[in-house]
């Protein structure tokens, strides 16, 4: 028994040591949750890859509107010719070089008249494709929100456990200095004194296990915030207090209803539905006859040299 406890004790001893100078030997980043949040919002990939898409679909919507305008082109265009001109004078030929130069300018106005609703279709459905992706953006910052939650939470709890085991230890570590000193008087037995030190060595292994589950959740957190090499996240205290439960007494089918109602991932497949419907409307508007007025001017110099 007194063997299995050296050993265990050395052993939380030198995994101690080592979790200690690991912690030393990184730069500690102290944040609080918001903080927390922003650096894994600028740091997902896929959160950032739904944002530039946003980009897309905006411009997509943009080119949607501006369909309803006439269509405006200008042209022009510059040539030079040379070459030779046989002309007869006074019974002759006469060969001369010349050298032309011709300006073309054009203006071309085109303006659809019917379409089939065509036009009316592509920007309704360009409109809701980009509500749409709004929407799965919010629900991705939603979710990378939770995400952050449940990992700074947990290692605020693994903090408070591990300040826990520690105080158990000490309480108990004190325990076993009175056993000793009853021993020695006396007032107890030796299977007392190797009962009370198997429990100090079974609270240093769970100090050891919180230790690590400590270090593994802190770990798991600054891998999903992108944080620099050697950087570990310092966590600022949550205060639950200021969270009020709104949920309480609430049925699952009141709740279900809530979530139905506020859920933007459920809006967007609904967004999303209604615009593939205006699209594929659009596309069988090809089938109808078009209609389109248009004008056209076109004039030209020319210079002989």
């Amino acid at each position: 028994m007194k063997r299995l406890f050296m050993y265990r004790k050395c052993s939380a001893l030198v995994v101690g040591i080592l979790l200690s100078a690991a912690v030393q030997a990184q730069d500690t980043l102290k944040i609080d949750f918001r903080e927390a949040v922003d650096l894994a919002l600028s740091a997902n990939v896929d959160y950032q890859v739904l944002s530039n898409n946003m980009e897309v679909l905006k411009v997509q919507k943009q080119s949607a509107l501006l369909s309803h305008f006439p269509n405006v082109n200008i042209n022009s265009s510059f040539s030079q010719q040379k070459g030779q001109q046989t002309q007869q004078i006074e019974g002759q030929i006469v060969v001369t070089s010349v050298t032309n130069e011709v300006v073309n300018a054009g203006l071309n106005v085109s303006m659809p008249i019917f379409n089939a609703g065509r036009r009316i279709l592509d920007t309704q459905s360009s409109k809701l494709a980009y509500e749409a992706g709004e929407k799965g953006l919010d629900r991705a910052s939603q979710q990378i929100v939770f995400d952050v939650a449940r990992r700074y939470l947990q290692v605020l709890l693994d903090q408070e456990l591990v300040r826990i085991s520690i105080e158990n230890l000490e309480n108990q570590k004190e325990t076993l200095r009175q056993i000793d000193g009853f021993v020695d008087a006396g007032l107890r037995t030796l299977s007392d004194k190797y009962n009370q030190q198997s429990e100090v060595a079974r609270l240093e292994s769970v100090l050891v296990d919180a230790e690590l589950q400590y270090q593994n959740d802190v770990w798991d957190l600054s891998e999903y915030l992108q944080l620099g090499p050697g950087e570990v996240p310092v966590l600022e205290p949550v205060d639950p207090s200021t969270d009020k439960m709104g949920f309480d007494g609430m049925s699952m089918t009141e709740l279900y209803d809530i979530a139905m109602a506020n859920r933007p991932d459920g809006t967007q497949q609904t967004l999303l539905v209604e615009s593939l419907e205006k699209n594929l409307k659009a596309s069988k508007a090809m089938y109808y006859p078009r209609v389109a007025a248009f004008y056209n001017y076109n004039t030209f110099f020319y210079f002989t040299g």
